[in-house]
């Protein structure tokens, strides 16, 4: 039997994220958000009360593969409720609905 991989969660603090407001274009190129939720012209996106940034867990809904993430973004707009993750042993941003997620908290020592 193989012994489980130890998980090195990278330090939150070290991870930017947007809260408490919706994204806009300059918190994207500055690395703090993954997207902008728009009508037209419009920023329609809300934020979510989600304790941020945070460990996570998404389930790719296609392949069922779960990967290992840090939301950095959550909001809503159209009934949708929409997180944006930071995917650090890829070094990439990825999009997807909440309910792709297991949300793990802020305390990577539990992990």
């Amino acid at each position: 039997m193989q012994a489980e991989e130890k998980v090195h969660w990278p330090d939150l603090s070290t991870i930017g994220y947007i809260s408490g407001r919706a994204a806009v274009e300059e918190d994207i190129n500055k690395g703090i958000a993954v997207f902008v939720l728009r009508s037209g012209q419009d920023i329609i996106g809300k934020p979510l009360k989600i304790s941020l940034p945070q460990y996570a867990i998404h389930k790719d809904p296609e392949s069922g593969q779960d990967t290992r993430v840090v939301i950095i973004q959550a909001e809503e707009a159209n009934e949708q409720k929409v997180l944006g993750a930071y995917d650090f042993s890829q070094k990439s941003f990825m999009v997807g609905l909440l309910n792709e997620f297991t949300l793990l908290g802020s305390d990577a020592s539990s992990r």
